[in-house]
């Protein structure tokens, strides 16, 4: 299948670049995993993927795990994780014989393990700090991607977490918010991509999307 659209970021970290991605035909459906069928909701479904649960509409998502992010030397391979991309199956486009969608959210868990918040926290500042490196300050590099990077903000994520926030604009008109949470020794980084016009709407994709993200949880892995 045709990779993930990806730009590499400074010292070969990944990041999103044009807020879209493409799968197989007969790749579309929310991966139910280990969860009880009782416990999900009349009219959704249930990812139940690398230590982290969210309630998905019945129908309306699809997922594919990405490798993308797996790295084992370099600089890179501190950020290595595993991640699954779920997408909005009605916000797609058509291109070059792909189909692509617009409205993604990444659920992806850090390959590291840390003893302390505060080392999770340093490698966050991290990210930020290789995230600025993209962003087109004086809006005059067409080699930088970002019209704007957010500094690292406090979060509430699902209903019972705190975290951090990133959030970044690109120059293809796509925003995205990059959640951190550290929970157990790991750290898990949430994803959401979309036409920035979504998010300043506040539209029902907008909407959607943040409800999903609120329904998140984090369970031991049998």
């Amino acid at each position: 299948m045709r990779n993930w659209k990806f730009l590499l970021l400074l010292a070969g970290l990944f990041a999103l670049s044009l807020g879209s991605c493409s799968k197989d035909d007969d790749d579309d459906k929310i991966d139910v995993g280990r969860v009880d069928p009782d416990d999900i909701p009349t009219g959704y479904v249930a990812l139940d993927k690398f230590g982290m649960r969210a309630l998905f509409p019945e129908e309306r998502w699809g997922n594919q795990i990405d490798n993308e992010f797996k790295a084992t030397t370099g600089y890179e391979a501190q950020f290595s994780r595993d991640c699954i991309a779920t997408y909005l199956k009605e916000d797609s486009i058509f291109f070059a014989g792909h189909t692509s969608y617009n409205t993604i959210i990444y659920f992806c868990r850090l390959d590291q393990t840390f003893s302390s918040q505060e080392e999770a926290e340093s490698l966050i500042a991290e990210y930020h700090y290789v995230m600025t490196g993209k962003w087109d300050i004086n809006g005059n590099d067409p080699n930088l991607e970002y019209e704007k990077v957010g500094e690292i903000d406090f979060a509430t994520v699902g209903n019972e977490y705190t975290g951090s926030l990133i959030e970044t604009w690109d120059k293809f008109g796509y925003y995205q918010a990059n959640y951190f949470v550290y929970d157990s020794n790991r750290l898990y980084m949430i994803t959401l991509s979309m036409d920035k016009q979504y998010k300043e709407e506040n539209n029902a994709k907008y909407e959607e999307c943040m409800k999903i993200i609120k329904s998140l949880k984090f369970k031991a892995e049998e």
